[in-house]
C-alpha cells in the first residue's frame, strides 16, 4: 500500500500544521474551544470535529467494556452497582480525554490542506501562524514567511478579520 504524500507548502516543500500549545490542546480536548481567543483557532476545530468525536466514542466504549469484564465484577459487590457505574463513566470520560489531549496535533495533521485553508483566508501562516500581511511575494508569487520558511502562492492569501 502506498504511503500518503507528505503534506507540502505551494513550492513543494514538506510542511506541518502550526503546533498548539499545551493549553490550546487541552481546550480542544474538554470541548472548551469557544474560550481560546484567537478565531482562527476557533474556526478550525470544525476541521477535526468528527476525528474527535470518533476517538472520544471508541475510547469511552472500550473503558467501559473493559471496566464492564476486568474490574465491575470486583468492585460492584463492594460499592454497589450505581456508584460502580459512575466510577466507570468518569473514569472512561477522563481516559477519553487524555487520549484525545496526545492525538489532536496528529489529527490535525491528517486534515493539513483544510486546516492551511483556514489560516491562509486569515492571510497567517498554516506552518508557524505568522502574520503574513505586509510580505511582498517573490518572482512566483509566493509569499515566504519569515518564521518558517514555507512559501504560500498570494492569491490563496485572505484578508484578516481582528481577533
Amino acid at each position: 500500500m502506498p504511503r500518503k504524500a507528505k503534506p507540502t507548502d505551494d513550492r513543494g516543500v514538506p510542511c506541518t500544521i502550526v503546533k498548539l500549545s499545551a493549553k490550546q490542546i487541552g481546550m480542544r480536548s474538554l470541548s472548551m474551544a469557544e474560550m481560546i481567543p484567537d478565531k482562527v483557532l476557533r474556526k478550525e476545530k470544525f476541521a477535526t470535529l468528527l476525528q474527535e468525536f470518533l476517538v472520544i466514542f471508541i475510547v469511552i466504549l472500550a473503558s467501559y467494556l473493559f471496566w464492564h469484564f476486568f474490574i465491575s465484577p470486583y468492585t460492584a459487590p463492594v460499592l454497589g452497582m450505581i456508584f460502580d457505574i459512575t466510577i466507570n463513566t468518569t473514569v472512561a470520560i477522563v481516559i477519553s480525554f487524555v487520549v484525545l489531549y496526545f492525538l489532536i496535533n496528529p489529527l490535525r495533521q491528517t486534515k493539513f490542506h483544510r486546516i492551511a485553508k483556514i489560516y491562509l483566508d486569515q492571510a497567517r501562516c498554516p506552518g508557524c501562524g505568522y502574520t503574513l500581511t505586509a510580505i511582498a511575494p517573490n518572482e512566483d508569487d509566493c509569499i515566504v514567511c519569515p518564521e518558517c520558511n514555507a512559501a504560500w502562492n498570494e492569491s490563496r492569501l485572505g484578508t484578516p478579520v481582528d481577533s
